[in-house]
């Protein structure tokens, strides 16, 4: 009976363990919660240069800025890297380190071609990265002008042409530019044109 009642309790001994051994290893979650961020992060700076208005093929009129922290904290001597997409668009420099701010910043120069257009800065390994911006790129002064239509047209005399004359003003890469005045004249034969002066849309 004694030897029972031994073996009865160093059962509720090794249960106790077991119990004890199971909540030490963490229960049956599965895991320990998400890792932390990472602790260099980096984002747009304050003043950032980022939405500038600018002319295609040309510098921004403001450098395009970045800051880099560890722990909330201006990270010193970190590599940035920097990219422009489109045909002429470029960075300068394409690269550098972080100053004693955090801030890291490169002159951007636009695409020849007119509308929004996109820059990069990238850190490996950083949170956030790579950080983008963005730009409207305007065409530039027009300096072509171009036949669109109502050329080489037939018609009774004295009476309107069916198809209306239209020319395009563009810039040097081939933008299109609003706000060009056309003077339209009758250079021989006669006739008369209406009206005789015109903006491009």
């Amino acid at each position: 009976m004694r030897e029972l009642t031994s073996l009865q309790g160093a059962g509720r001994c090794a249960g106790a363990f077991l119990t004890l051994l199971a909540a030490c290893s963490g229960g049956g979650d599965g895991g320990s919660g998400p890792p932390p961020p990472p602790a260099v992060t980096v984002a747009r700076a304050p003043v950032s240069g980022n939405a500038q208005l600018g002319t295609v093929g040309q510098a921004l009129a403001n450098p395009i800025r970045v800051l880099v922290t560890r722990d909330g904290i201006p990270e010193v001597g970190t590599t940035v890297t920097w990219s422009a997409s489109g045909t002429g668009a470029s960075v300068a420099p394409p690269s550098g380190v972080t100053d004693a701010a955090g801030l890291a910043a490169t002159t951007w120069t636009l695409p020849q071609a007119a509308g929004t257009r996109t820059a990069t800065a990238a850190v490996a390994g950083a949170g956030g990265s790579p950080v983008s911006f963005s730009a409207t790129a305007l065409p530039g002064a027009a300096t072509q002008l171009a036949l669109r239509s109502g050329n080489a047209q037939s018609g009774e005399v004295s009476t309107m042409l069916p198809i209306p004359l239209e020319v395009r003003a563009a810039d040097q890469f081939g933008n299109g530019v609003a706000g060009v005045v056309i003077t339209w004249q009758a250079t021989s034969g006669g006739g008369s044109m209406a009206p005789t002066t015109s903006t491009t849309s």
